[in-house]
């Protein structure tokens, strides 16, 4: 059993001590108080513990492998009441604080959260949308004895949350609107003010009033024991910060505490002595009335609540792949991990499992096979920043290939097998020359994608010399341009649109047309294409001319015309004039993939209500019928990743996070798959951390993270990262 102690000089250093890892703090949450104020009731490690007021060793009361949560004592101190996930998705609970008794109150699959008691201790409030039809929650109060809940306020339009019910018992004071979802959002708001109203507590009545009209946070309603006003976390004030404030029904309103930052969190008042703890800075507090808010030294003891190391199977969850140039492996991303595997196996045989290429808590992403089939190159930022990797099969070895702080990510492989193209950083797209390894700076400009989970958007030519790319302005107009990959030359800009956003280019296998997604500042999607040399007009009588030519002998120019090796071209003169939106079916759709023989275009959206992978006939010789859009796959996650075997008939994608493979012409089917791995949560738990605080500090809007020191945030919160023992905490 791991011990974590919060000693007595916590409450002046902020420093605790760990039997495992001195950096490892616990995470004390959702705090209760007894009606006599003697008795705290807290979360830890998805437990529930109580312990005095004053301080010192809690004992853990509530403990299951599920989560527990939401305290709250009875008024006579006889019972606790929680919601418990033991059961599905929370149902309340009671348990006995004399006998330890277990009781379940509520049984739905909704998620029923504990809020308050009545005075008489024989009803307990709760929240949930069981029977919102907008997904709102409502407030029901249930029996001590069990039956079926009664709804208390359920208006079909509002959320109602946060009840709470005077000591008389006669008025129920509730939370409506979502302002708390919201919470970084510090004072007045114009719209989703938090605020308290009163109704008569009678599930009849329909006599609602407005008590408090800050159009802020108004938040957590507490009845003061003499029922003569509410206590309640308020961001009034200045600075615009968290604290508890009071207002009597007589409209006296004053603010109690005077933190100037940080957050005041699931507070509870004792109904009898008047004490009011939260949640603060990761431990519990509490005011004493007429007192100042302290910290309660607490101290706790917590095992592991499973196998922090657990072996997996996985068959699902892909979140990408590669197919090999020789379509004869597929490799794909699973928890983090590459994989890779027969893209044909043995019908005959059970699904084998994949080989692992990598076995690290680090992020994988971005596969790409090498022209030759037999390596593979990705990123991975097990030493920090993502960098590329390259695995090759033959050997069973894995060299890094970039290093540094600057993140390498997404990379794409040229079609001869010779280059890889990459980002570096937001600012610009390298290349690496994979005989040798060799790096070279290639193109700058401003490239806002996200290396934990972005997509490419750029794209070679089919012949390997240049490469197409959007990039930003300092308009934030987003645009096509395009690059040769030997000579000195300056990109070459293809489209000139006053667009927030363009994306995912695809270029045409005959090298004369892109194609790319764009849309204005909250506008649909357009899937649109730019034709890269001027179109040859054809008109009927050349089609009759073209009857009465010469048919040229076997093996002559015809022939050698087919073998002559295909040369991109790009004619900027007058390109502007050359973009054309394409017909897609529905609004706000996006250019998916090509067919090789460039015929047809696949595009997605979700005009039935369910994400649609279409196809579109684009060959102008095709027939009408071929030509309008028809369904191929239906789906409620989404495409991506397409990619088309050597020969063009079979193409692959991703469905959601499942691998498909199919034909435009005929169903899909999903690729089995079969991934042993042994996940280590708390090696996990890190890595998810780090990358949500490296997706803020590189996207925030804020540069200067609202002159926050970024990296000092990152060393206050991880201590506690590493004591979380679930994912809920």
């Amino acid at each position: 059993m791991t011990r974590i102690v919060l000693a007595l000089a916590a409450l002046a250093l902020g420093t605790f001590s760990y039997a495992a890892d001195e950096e490892a703090l616990p995470y004390f949450r959702q705090p209760a108080i007894s009606a006599d104020g003697a008795t705290v009731a807290f979360v830890y490690a998805g437990d529930i513990y109580v312990a005095p007021s004053a301080g010192g060793r809690a004992t853990l009361l509530v403990s299951h492998a599920d989560y527990d949560s939401n305290p709250r004592f009875s008024p006579d101190g006889k019972w606790l009441a929680f919601t418990s996930t033991r059961t599905g998705t929370g149902d309340v609970y009671l348990i006995g604080l004399e006998d330890g008794g277990l009781r379940r109150l509520t049984h739905h699959s909704s998620s029923d959260t504990v809020e308050s008691w009545s005075p008489d201790g024989k009803w307990v409030f709760f929240s949930s949308n069981r029977a919102d039809l907008r997904g709102n929650d409502d407030i029901y109060k249930v029996s001590v004895d069990g039956g079926t809940p009664v709804p208390v306020s359920r208006d079909r339009f509002e959320r109602e949350y946060n009840a709470a019910v005077s000591p008389d018992g006669a008025t129920l004071a509730f939370n409506s609107n979502d302002r708390v979802r919201q919470w970084w959002r510090n004072g007045p708001v114009i719209n989703d003010a938090t605020e308290i109203w009163l109704k008569s507590n009678d599930p009849a009545a329909t006599d609602y009033r407005q008590f408090t009209t800050f159009k802020g946070m108004d938040s957590y309603p507490m009845w003061a024991p003499d029922g003569a006003g509410i206590y309640y976390v308020c961001d009034d004030g200045d600075p615009r910060t968290e604290n508890i404030w009071y207002k009597g029904l007589d409209g006296e309103r004053r603010q109690v505490t005077s933190f100037a930052d940080g957050r005041v969190l699931w507070p509870d008042i004792a109904g009898g002595e008047g004490s009011i703890v939260f949640e603060r800075d990761f431990g519990i507090w509490i005011l004493r009335p007429g007192g100042t808010p302290q910290q309660i030294a607490l101290q706790a003891f917590a095992d592991e609540r499973k196998n922090p190391v657990e072996t997996s199977t996985q068959t699902g969850s892909v979140s990408d792949f590669a197919l090999s140039p020789d379509g004869k492996k597929v490799a794909f991303i699973v928890h983090g991990e590459v994989f890779a595997a027969p893209a044909k196996p043995d019908d005959d045989a059970s699904t084998p499992n994949a080989l692992r290429v990598t076995a690290t808590p680090a992020a994988e992403a971005g596969i790409a096979w090498c022209g030759d089939s037999n390596k593979l190159i990705y990123t991975s930022d097990r030493f920090g920043a993502p960098n590329l990797f390259v695995y090759d099969f033959v050997t069973k070895e894995e060299k890094r290939v970039t290093e540094g702080e600057v993140p390498d990510f997404l990379p794409t492989v040229s079609p001869d097998g010779k280059w890889c193209a990459y980002y570096h950083g937001k600012d610009e797209i390298r290349l690496i020359k994979l005989e040798g390894l060799s790096e070279h700076s290639f193109i700058s400009g401003f490239f806002p994608t996200d290396q934990l989970g972005g997509q490419r958007n750029y794209c070679w030519s089919p012949d390997s010399a240049w490469v197409a790319y959007c990039s930003t302005d300092e308009n934030y107009f987003s645009n096509l341009y395009a690059k040769k990959v030997h000579g000195e030359g300056e990109p070459v800009q293809l489209t000139f649109l006053p667009n927030i956003s363009s994306y995912h280019p695809i270029w045409s296998a005959d090298g004369r047309a892109i194609y790319f997604t764009t849309s204005q500042y909250r506008t649909e999607n357009q899937v649109m294409h730019v034709d890269l040399v001027p179109i040859e007009q054809r008109f009927s009588e050349d089609q009759f001319d073209d009857l009465f030519e010469k048919p040229k002998e076997e093996g002559g120019e015809a022939e050698a015309e087919e073998k002559e090796e295909l040369k991109v071209e790009i004619v900027a003169e007058n390109i502007k004039d050359r973009i054309y939106r394409e017909a897609t079916y529905g609004e706000n759709s996006w250019a998916v993939g090509l067919t090789p023989d460039g015929k047809y275009l696949l595009f997605a959206n979700n005009a039935s209500g369910l994400a649609t992978l279409w196809v579109k006939g684009i060959d102008p010789a095709l027939s009408s019928a071929k030509s309008r859009p028809r369904v191929l796959l239906e789906g409620r996650n989404g495409f991506g990743a397409l990619q088309f075997e050597k020969d063009g008939k079979k193409l692959w994608l991703l469905d959601g996070r499942t691998i498909k493979s199919g034909t435009i012409d005929n169903r899909f089917t999903p690729y089995a798959l079969r991934a042993e791995m042994e996940i280590d949560f708390h090696a996990e738990k890190m890595q998810v951390f780090r990358d949500a605080w490296v997706k803020l500090r590189d996207f925030f809007y804020d540069a200067e993270m609202n002159n926050l020191d970024w990296p000092e945030v990152y060393r206050d919160f991880v201590p506690y990262v590493r004591g979380a023992r679930s994912n809920l905490d």
